[in-house]
């Protein structure tokens, strides 16, 4: 009953650390060497330059493809993984933090970075191009780079730079788990780091309207590509597929690629970083459980992330419900009408949502119907997600409406009721009865599946849960605190509807009036 409430991603991590014990007995504790990675288990970020060469590198070697530095994290030190390889500043960052990883190399091999743009489109390019001369000659580039490359960089300050509210509109795709020093987001729910400092510096000396769109890294080009974005700034290496699919800027810097390990005899992890001032706790369990909500939740009022990250969650699932129950009756209308064209056409709908996954279903929706124009992702998240809901529910109708006996809805004619007032009062009673136990299993399977929505750029529960293990390196903690919400969520509202389970139920009522 409590895996039920769960995310399928939530079940899959436990699984895996349930199995992490057996693994741990095999796994070697660290990279003796760069040859070593031959026969190993590497993780990498998704359709990054580094996934490219590990590929061709080490043939013989498992790729495991992540989506953030959080995961890294976590693949390490469960013992997934044997080694990491991404962005040099990224690692060491992520090794100031964890005691028990360290870096095996930082100098793998460097490739330049830029900006992209769609190919052909010269609207933007060639001003981004004399910009970063500009900020090349007059040493404001290499101010940033101090600024974000050179110690803590989630110490470093975005210094105030003022973008006009209005005029000609830029969206920027970037990823916020590709991390800091390049993209991160602040407490006051602002982007920073190295690459948005570039962007923001870009709008306010041309005097665009920026708009910032955080997507998965994977799905940056394909963005671009179909128009929902201007120019992707994500810490993107060029490399010759890229080049053929876009059109990049002048590099603006050299993306260093570094390898993360474990050591061989890791000293035991503090109970958190320094920056987060934890020295002055409990020591023990009950310290590192403290430590661990103050620096998940507390510090720098992350704690916001998480109520909007759960208001975007609640948002979509319940204007999906309402948008997939109005569009399940009209389907269902339609299956069962007596016109065979109308009929074929609510089967149809039927088949075919039923047939596509809700993620794809999502991108679809998102890349290809809504390509060209520029609407909210939350507004995408709830058409696709209700689209899906109606596909369902739309079945559920329709056999609670057939499992209620003809002869009464006839009785009730017979009688002098209309068809709708039969409908209302006869068959719609006994059918919601009959569908309302199945339907709340689906509502509840609804919000489960919105934990999909950051592939569209929508930071909803999981989301924020993913950008606070970013900053914090963290582990395990992060994602439980999200697993425990997402169960009181589904928690709270099975009450709810077991108590509208209640009321409705005729039996009760009869015994009510009974004893009244």
């Amino acid at each position: 009953m409590t895996l039920a409430r769960l995310p399928i991603g939530w079940l899959l991590l436990t699984a895996a650390l349930a199995l992490t014990a057996c693994d741990r007995g095999a796994a070697p504790g660290a990279t003796a060497g760069l040859a070593d990675l031959a026969r190993g288990r590497i993780a990498v970020f998704t359709g990054t330059a580094q996934d490219l060469y590990a590929t061709r590198t080490f043939p013989g070697a498992q790729i495991h493809r992540l989506n953030s530095q959080a995961d890294f994290v976590l693949a390490l030190k469960i013992g997934k993984v044997d080694a990491a390889i991404t962005d040099a500043p990224g690692i060491r960052a992520i090794a100031r933090e964890n005691p028990d990883l360290t870096v095996l190399a930082d100098d793998l091999y460097d490739t330049p970075i830029a900006a992209a743009f769609r190919k052909g489109d010269d609207r933007v390019r060639p001003r981004f191009d004399r910009f970063l001369a500009a900020i090349e000659a007059d040493g404001t580039l290499a101010a940033m780079r101090q600024r974000w490359f050179t110690g803590d960089p989630a110490a470093a300050v975005m210094p105030p730079i003022a973008v006009p509210p209005s005029g000609e509109p830029l969206r920027v795709g970037t990823s916020l788990l590709v991390g800091l020093p390049f993209v991160g987001m602040a407490a006051d729910g602002q982007f920073t780091g190295y690459d948005m400092e570039i962007v923001r510096r870009f709008a306010a000396r041309e005097g665009f309207r920026l708009e910032i769109l955080p997507l998965e890294f994977d799905t940056l080009i394909a963005a671009l590509a179909v128009g929902k974005i201007d120019m992707i700034v994500a810490n993107l290496s060029i490399t010759e597929e890229r080049a053929r699919k876009v059109d990049f800027s002048a590099p603006y810097d050299q993306e260093q690629t570094a390898v993360l390990v474990r050591k061989p005899n890791p000293a035991a992890p503090a109970a958190g970083g320094a920056r987060h001032s934890l020295k002055d706790w409990a020591f023990g369990p009950i310290g590192a459980l403290k430590a661990s909500v103050y620096a998940n939740f507390v510090f720098e009022q992350r704690w916001r992330l998480i109520a909007d990250g759960l208001w975007a969650t609640i948002l979509i699932s319940v204007a999906s419900t309402l948008l997939g129950t109005v569009l399940g009756a009209v389907i269902c209308y339609l299956r069962m009408s007596s016109q065979p064209v109308l009929r074929r056409f609510g089967a149809g709908y039927i088949f075919l949502i039923r047939g596509l996954p809700v993620l794809l279903l999502l991108m679809l929706i998102f890349y290809v119907v809504f390509a060209t124009v520029n609407i909210d992702p939350v507004i995408v998240a709830i058409i696709a997600f209700g689209m899906n809901f109606a596909a369902y529910v739309s079945e559920m109708f329709r056999s609670g409406i057939e499992g209620v006996d003809r002869g009464q809805f006839e009785a009730g004619i017979a009688m002098g009721f209309t068809r709708l007032q039969g409908f209302i009062h006869i068959v719609m009673p006994q059918a919601t009865r009959r569908i309302l136990p199945v339907y709340r299993g689906e509502f509840i399977s609804l919000i489960k599946m919105t934990s999909i929505v950051g592939y569209i750029g929508v930071q909803d529960l999981t989301k924020a849960g993913d950008l606070i293990r970013s900053r914090t390196f963290e582990a395990f903690f992060p994602l439980l605190m999200v697993a425990a919400i997402y169960f009181l969520i589904i928690w709270v509202l099975g009450l709810v509807l077991d108590h509208i389970d209640r009321r409705t139920d005729p039996k009760r009522r009869r015994h009510r009036r009974a004893g009244a």
